[in-house]
């Protein structure tokens, strides 16, 4: 299904000197009077993987689940999120003690892993792997060691 969107435009006001001043340019002529949108949008890989994540944590560990920021930008996953037992916090200081907590897609310092580990927090990153790869300093492991928990992703990525 897709949505169109249509309609005309004029150009009101001066658009220099010369010829063509005051009327639309050849760029504006050649554009598109119709613009169709696709319907449903979807999300990057890393979007749909993060979500996924946290949809999946609430199974297996049930609410409340914390997340360390909002999980994705769209207000609406986080509003579903949020009805479903998330509870998003600004920051790893937040969460209780020995709590599950979950890393938003962007990515986070290095000081955060190692605050939440000191805090006892079963940690689940669900970092974008193309955020982690472009974050790793020369093709180093992620910031966080295979034993200290639970991680998202692919196997030879925990």
């Amino acid at each position: 299904m897709a949505a169109v969107i249509s309609g005309s435009w004029s150009c009101g006001g001066d658009l220099g000197e010369g010829a063509g001043a005051g009327t639309p340019s050849a760029t504006m002529e050649a554009m598109p009077r119709r613009v169709l949108l696709a319907w449903p949008r979807g999300y990057c890989a890393g979007v749909e993987r993060a979500v996924d994540t946290v949809e999946r944590a609430l199974r297996i560990y049930g609410p409340p689940v914390y997340v360390r920021k909002q999980i994705v930008h769209n207000i609406h996953v986080v509003r579903d999120l949020e009805r479903k037992g998330a509870i998003f916090v600004e920051d790893e200081e937040e969460v209780p003690e020995g709590a599950t907590v979950i890393l938003s897609a962007h990515g986070v310092a290095p000081e955060v892993y190692s605050n939440s580990a000191s805090r006892g927090l079963n940690v689940i990153d669900a970092t974008c792997p193309l955020v982690t790869k472009v974050h790793r300093p020369g093709g180093q492991d992620h910031p966080v060691d295979r034993a200290r928990g639970p991680r998202g992703g692919h196997r030879d990525q925990r």
